[in-house]
């Protein structure tokens, strides 16, 4: 699951809305979400953070 976090105020407001991986580019933030699997990872949610 993807979702695009729109955050204005310094975090004050966010606006949540479903996102898709080919919105992930270089300098934008990223959450990642899941669990370990041995040695890898297995994200269940990736948060795209965009600041305004």
């Amino acid at each position: 699951m993807y979702e695009r976090w729109r955050i204005q105020g310094g975090g004050a407001g966010i606006d949540v809305e479903k996102a898709a991986f080919t919105e992930i580019s270089e300098g934008i933030g990223l959450e990642a979400q899941g669990r370990f699997e041995g040695e890898e990872f297995m994200a269940e949610k990736v948060i795209i953070e965009v600041y305004e």
